[in-house]
């Protein structure tokens, strides 16, 4: 039983040995950047928004109420 496990040590290190060799090989050979940047899917033009949330809606009430009663006011200003 010792010696399966001793077996089974060896041919996973001989393994790993030639894993590394290779990794080592392709490395040198590669050109170009090791950085592959990031995309983010566009979202389709057509897809459904995210509903409101309490806030937003209670905000864009009180705003037109601002609105009226301050017609000069920009529109940061009220927000």
């Amino acid at each position: 039983m010792h010696s399966r496990k001793k077996r089974r040590s060896l041919v996973i290190k001989q393994h790993q040995t030639l894993i590394k060799i290779r990794y080592c090989a392709e490395k040198n050979n590669h050109n170009g950047s090791w950085h592959v940047p990031k995309r983010r899917a566009r979202k389709h033009p057509l897809a459904s928004r995210r509903p409101m949330s309490a806030f937003l809606r209670f905000s864009k009430s009180c705003r037109k109420k601002v609105r009226v009663d301050n017609p000069h006011v920009d529109n940061t200003d009220i927000s």
